[in-house]
């Protein structure tokens, strides 16, 4: 997979080492195997979304269908961030500790801070590049949950010439298509919601340094 853009980025995360050996499935076989909460988003088509422009178009007698529509997808979203919550809660019940976060993420990977995966593992993280890992990603203010196969990465050239092993980082190897495309549109949107901030902020200091200079 081709290096997709990358950002900072919490995303709470279920690693799962797979034995040596395993067989990983091919793309066409991969959803076979994802729980139904994995494949939750993405099966109710955004009809409101794709459909409101030509509903508004057929007439006023057409707004309580889109006013519907709306509602519906609102409940849908809901139900899928509900859903993600619990499987959250539930699996850190079951494991006694809190899941770990990324430091970054994007379309192709993501890294985790060493010290978050020493805590989650309740050691010394001991993969080895070239292992494989399945992946359990959650999204709970989009509603969403990923699942893939990931391969650890050797540690980047210059991070062994300066002895810095504080970040572990994963590529996607298995991921459907129609998952790649939600990340990428959610580190995007991340990205622009923190560029708009920054943006926010420096009107703000302009304005204030404006007013004092008065």
């Amino acid at each position: 997979m081709a290096h997709l853009h990358e950002i900072e980025f919490p995303v709470l995360a279920e690693l799962e080492h797979v034995p040596e050996g395993t067989l990983i499935p091919e793309a066409r076989d991969l959803a076979q195997e994802i729980p139904d909460l994995f494949l939750l988003r993405g099966s109710f088509p955004d009809l409101s979304g794709r459909c409101s422009r030509e509903i508004a178009g057929e007439g006023s007698h057409f707004a309580a269908l889109l006013e519907l529509l709306l509602l519906e997808r609102e409940e849908i979203l809901r139900l899928e961030r509900l859903l993600v919550r619990e499987r959250i809660s539930a699996r850190e019940m079951i494991s006694g500790r809190s899941l770990p976060k990324t430091a970054t993420f994007g379309g192709s990977g993501f890294s985790f801070a060493r010290g978050e995966l020493d805590a989650a593992f309740e050691g010394t993280f001991s993969g080895k590049p070239g292992d494989f890992y399945r992946v359990k990603l959650y999204f709970p203010e989009e509603g969403n949950a990923v699942y893939a196969y990931a391969l650890l990465e050797a540690p980047e050239e210059d991070r062994e010439k300066t002895g810095d092993s504080g970040r572990v980082r994963f590529s996607f190897y298995r991921i459907r298509p129609e998952d790649e495309d939600a990340i990428v549109e959610m580190v995007f949107a991340r990205e622009r919601e923190f560029l708009k901030k920054r943006s926010d902020a420096r009107e703000r200091e302009k304005e204030l340094l404006s007013q004092n200079q008065k």
